[in-house]
Formats: structure tokens, sequence, C-alpha cells
């Protein structure tokens, strides 16, 4: 069995630092739906952190707003 998924056309990906950490923000208009970040140790990535609790984001997209 397979899953599958499928992000809206308006879906966009950028690379950031979140947390001190490397990490990839999925956003849909502006607005933050998801993050996840890596914890890299060595050059190998150990753990990965996915962020997608509203309030957490909210204060990532203030802090997105604030550098356009």
């Amino acid at each position: 069995m397979m899953a599958q998924s499928q992000a809206a056309n308006d879906t966009k990906y950028t690379i950031s630092v979140v947390n001190s950490a490397p990490a990839t923000i999925s956003s849909i208009k502006g607005k933050p739906i998801g993050v996840v970040s890596f914890d890299v140790y060595d050059g190998k990535i150990q753990n990965l952190f996915i962020i997608a609790d509203p309030e957490k984001l909210r204060a990532l997209g203030d802090r997105q707003a604030s550098r356009s």
C-alpha cells in the first residue's frame, strides 16, 4: 500500500534556519504551514523535527513578515 499526497499549486518551499538548525519552511500565500528542521552532527542528519503547531508557526510568520 502506498500513501500519496499532493501539494497545492501555490505551496512554496524555502530553505532557512529555524531554532539555529537548517530547515525547510512550507508556506501557502506567505503563511507558514509547516517546518522540517534537521539536527546535523558530523555531517549526518541525526534527527528530523516537524513543526505544525499553528501557535509556533505564527511566530515564524511574524518573523518572515518583518523581513519583507
